[in-house]
C-alpha cells in the first residue's frame, strides 16, 4: 500500500509527503527574486504544503503512518537474503489500522475525466460520523449535481483542504494560476455561493484550512469553521485561528488536566523526531531543525503570520519565512537538484538524503515491474554517468554511486539475490 500523494492535477509541481520534497516543473533559483512568476507561484504552493507536513498534528500523523509501511517492507528487504520484486510484507495490524483511519479522512481527490459541478445547483452538506477500527471519524460530504445531471457525493477531506490553502497562497503571488474545481477550487466556489464575504478574504480562508489540520478530521473541520465565521466580519483569519488553538480541547494530560493544542502539537513533534531517530542510521540534523520554528510555543506562525503583516504578503514575505524555516530538497524538470544543509554547514545534510534514498528504495521495491519503471532519482545520473540499463533494472549495484546505490550497500542489499 502507498500512501497518495499530492501530485493530483497540479502538473506544475509536486511535493512528496513525509519525504520533504519538492518537484518544480520549471526552474529553480536561490534567489526566488529571480525566478518566473509562474515557478515562484508553484514553489510557494508546493512549499505550503512543506509546511503543512512539517507543523500540523494531521501532517505528522501522515507521515508516521508512511514510515510505518516504509520501515516494515524495508526490514522484509534487508533480513532476507532472497528479494522478490514487488515486495509485499506482512503489516502490522496497527499499521493497517492507522492507514485505514488515514484514507477514510483524506476524501475525494478529482472527477472523472469530463465531469465538472453544476454550480447552478444547490449543494447540500452533509456531516456524518464514521466507526473506522475504534476511532470515530467524522466526515463532510458535499451532495452535488454535475453538468451531465448526474448526482454524486464528494467527501471534502484532508486533500481538498491542503490543496485549497496552497492554491490560494500561490494566488497571493501568482493571481493568473489557474487549477480544476477538485480538489482546489472546490471550497472557494462553495463559499462564493454561500458565504461570500468569506469567499473574498482569502486570507482568512487560508486560516481557517489550516486551523482544521491541526485535527485528524480536516475535511468537517473545515465545514465548522467556516458556519462559524463565514459571515462574522468583525474577526479576521488570524484572530480565528488563534481563537481554534486556545479553545481546542487535545485530550488530557496524565495527570487529569486539560491539555492545550499547543501542548499536544510539542508533544506529536517531539514522539516524531524520536521515531525518525530511530529509522534513520544518520544522526538527525536537517529532520532535528526544522520542527522548531514551526511549533505553536514558539508563537510565531509562520503561515499566519506573514498573512496579515503590515504589509500585503509579498516574496519577501517568503523569503522571510524560507529564511527561518529553511528549503526542503528541491528538483525540477532542468535536472536541477539541492539538498538542504543546516546553518554553519557547507555539506548536505546526510539524514534527508538517507530518508529519500530510503523512499526510492521502498518504492522501487514495492512496485511491480514495468517497462517504464526505473529508480525515481535517475535524474542525478543524467549526462556521463547514466547508464540506463543500470537505472532501470539495477539500480542497487555499485557501478554508479548515488544516493539509491550507496544506501543500498550500507544495508547490504547489493549482495543479496534479486529476482523480479
Amino acid at each position: 500500500m502507498h500512501i497518495e500523494e499530492e501530485i493530483l492535477n497540479e502538473l506544475r509541481g509536486s511535493y512528496l509527503t513525509s519525504f520533504y520534497s519538492i518537484y518544480l516543473n520549471g526552474k529553480y533559483n536561490e534567489d526566488i527574486s529571480k525566478m518566473s512568476q509562474n515557478d515562484q507561484g508553484t514553489l510557494l504552493h508546493e512549499y505550503i504544503h512543506y509546511l503543512q507536513n512539517i507543523s500540523t498534528p494531521f501532517g505528522m500523523y501522515m507521515s508516521m503512518t508512511s514510515y510505518s509501511f516504509m520501515y516494515q517492507s524495508l526490514h522484509d528487504i534487508i533480513v532476507n537474503d532472497t528479494i522478490h520484486i514487488p515486495v509485499n510484507p506482512i503489516l502490522s495490524k496497527q499499521s493497517v489500522a492507522s492507514w485505514k483511519k488515514l484514507t477514510a479522512v483524506l476524501g475525494t481527490s478529482n472527477l472523472d475525466r469530463c465531469q465538472f459541478i453544476d454550480w447552478s445547483k444547490e449543494i447540500r452538506v452533509l456531516l456524518d460520523t464514521k466507526d473506522v477500527e475504534g476511532s470515530k471519524i467524522e466526515k463532510a460530504i458535499f451532495k452535488v449535481a454535475l453538468t451531465d445531471g448526474t448526482q454524486v457525493d464528494l467527501e471534502i477531506g484532508a486533500i481538498i483542504v491542503m490543496e485549497t490553502m496552497s492554491a490560494l497562497y500561490q494566488s497571493l503571488i501568482d493571481p493568473n494560476a489557474s487549477h480544476p474545481d477538485i480538489p482546489y477550487n472546490i471550497i472557494m466556489k462553495y463559499c462564493q455561493k454561500y458565504y461570500p464575504r468569506l469567499a473574498s478574504d482569502s486570507r482568512k480562508l487560508i486560516c481557517l484550512c489550516y486551523a482544521s489540520l491541526y485535527t485528524l478530521c480536516p475535511g468537517a473541520q473545515l465545514i465548522r469553521l467556516i458556519k462559524d465565521y463565514g459571515n462574522n466580519d468583525s474577526i479576521d483569519g488570524y484572530t480565528a485561528f488563534y481563537q481554534f488553538v486556545n479553545s481546542y480541547n487535545a485530550g488530557k494530560k496524565v495527570d487529569g488536566s486539560p491539555k492545550t493544542l499547543v501542548e499536544y502539537v510539542d508533544e506529536i513533534i517531539d514522539i516524531f523526531k524520536t521515531k525518525m531517530a530511530k529509522i534513520l542510521t544518520s544522526n538527525l540534523e536537517f529532520l532535528d531543525v526544522i520542527f522548531e520554528p514551526v511549533r505553536l510555543s514558539q508563537k510565531w506562525v509562520p503561515v499566519v503570520s506573514a498573512l496579515y503583516d503590515q504589509t500585503p504578503f509579498s516574496l519577501n514575505h517568503f523569503k522571510t519565512i524560507i529564511d527561518n524555516v529553511g528549503l526542503p530538497y528541491i528538483h525540477t524538470s532542468y535536472q536541477q537538484y539541492s539538498f538542504p544543509n543546516i546553518e554553519g554547514k557547507s555539506e548536505p545534510s546526510q539524514d534527508l538524503i538517507e530518508l529519500i534514498a530510503l523512499q526510492t528504495i521502498y518504492s522501487f521495491f514495492t512496485t511491480t515491474k514495468s517497462d517504464d519503471k526505473e529508480c525515481e532519482l535517475s535524474y542525478m545520473c543524467k549526462g556521463n554517468i547514466y547508464n540506463e540499463d543500470h537505472c532501470k533494472n539495477h539500480p542497487w549495484t555499485q557501478e554508479i554511486k548515488c544516493p539509491f546505490s550507496v544506501v543500498c550497500n550500507a544495508y547490504g542489499i547489493d549482495r543479496k539475490k534479486i529476482i523480479g
